[in-house]
């Protein structure tokens, strides 16, 4: 390897979500330390349009040529198959792991690993009760799936994360690949929110401009309908029988303007979902001033990743969902400027995230090149 290696990152293209948009990152801030760094687009995605959005990361987007002449790939732990001839073009590189997610790679062992040794409250099994008719839709499904899978697999190689090198985006992931499964210590690289992008976006004084908000005098709750679906439901009709006490709206179909503006005006951020890492949701949304309250799951059971005092942390298998509503109204009830006050320490965390990124990067291509 030479000392200035080129490095293929491979990328999804064309989608704006929290994991590419840190391997983005990551790119980025290789390209500064004049790394030959090249994105190579996840399969099915070359021909979509770049994220306008990230184009502050000067992008440099490749093909197989340039996979070809990488001394060093790196892979995101969502990317759990290629075709099977990029075995040609992966045969003899230095491969590293970003898990992003570990809960979500491909590995079947490490795959949904807490959701097993922590249960959450019997109560909130009955949100989850489905019907008969229902399981066996969701049993073809899965058979029909698996027997279409079983017939790809002899044309894609499969990713089984038997590689050495382990780069962690959160210190969960970090505990469950080298404490529990006994896996080589690797790095730490966690992306950061970036700031800047906010800055750029023109919020208006009057938060009526946004339909998703309301001009009464409830307290607004924003919430990721894209995770614990189910467990909401609860809370909402919780919420619809004790009077609609509370406003809340679910961040969905909005622009990246109106999730701002709608973070900067809630007095709430709620999030009751499993965190295979550190979701960018939350910690945009105490970047904008809105304090939060998540489910003690995954990454946010380690306060060194959620640095939030445990007030803020919901223990889902010890709180029913009578008592979680009774929870948000309680801190609803205190000032959003003391809810604030109270979660300093997360949000000088997160205000920390890109100087540290960019140390741990330092660190990353220092390793790289003592390997030469």
């Amino acid at each position: 390897m030479t000392l200035h290696p080129k490095i293929a990152i491979f990328a999804s293209k064309g989608f704006r979500t929290g994991g590419p948009e840190a391997l983005h990152q990551l790119h980025y801030e290789l390209l500064k330390h004049n790394l030959v760094s090249t994105l190579i687009p996840y399969p099915g995605t070359s021909k979509k349009v770049p994220v306008q959005e990230y184009i502050s990361y000067e992008p440099l987007w490749g093909n197989l040529f340039d996979l070809f002449k990488a001394d060093i790939v790196i892979i995101s732990s969502d990317l759990t198959f290629l075709p099977y001839w990029y075995i040609l073009f992966l045969h003899r590189k230095t491969k590293y792991i970003w898990m992003l997610a570990v809960d979500y790679s491909s590995d079947s062992e490490w795959s949904r690993h807490e959701q097993t040794k922590f249960p959450i409250h019997e109560e909130w099994h009955e949100a989850l009760v489905e019907t008969r008719t229902v399981r066996l839709l969701k049993t073809l499904k899965v058979v029909v799936r698996m027997r279409f899978k079983s017939l790809k697999n002899n044309f894609r190689y499969h990713l089984n994360f038997s590689y050495d090198n382990y780069l962690f985006q959160s210190n969960y992931a970090r505990e469950i690949v080298t404490g529990f499964y006994n896996k080589k210590a690797g790095l730490m690289l966690t992306d950061y929110i970036n700031i800047e992008k906010f800055k750029k976006i023109k919020i208006g004084e009057q938060k009526t401009k946004n339909t998703h908000l309301c001009s009464c005098s409830k307290k607004h709750v924003a919430y990721n309908p894209a995770k614990s679906t189910k467990i909401m439901d609860r809370l909402l009709d919780i919420n619809q029988n004790t009077g609609n006490f509370l406003h809340f709206v679910a961040i969905k179909n909005l622009s990246k303007e109106q999730v701002v503006e709608l973070l900067i005006f809630s007095d709430l951020y709620l999030d009751l979902g499993f965190f295979p890492g550190k979701d960018r949701l939350p910690r945009e949304a105490i970047t904008l001033s809105c304090p939060v309250l998540l489910a003690k799951r995954g990454s946010a059971r380690y306060e060194t990743d959620f640095s939030l005092n445990k007030k803020y942390l919901i223990d889902l298998n010890q709180t029913n969902p009578k008592s979680v509503f009774e929870i948000i109204i309680n801190i609803l009830s205190i000032p959003k400027s003391d809810n604030l006050k109270a979660q300093k320490a997360f949000k000088t965390m997160v205000s920390l995230e890109k100087l540290n990124f960019q140390d741990e990067v330092r660190k990353f291509v220092s390793s790289i090149q003592r390997k030469n």
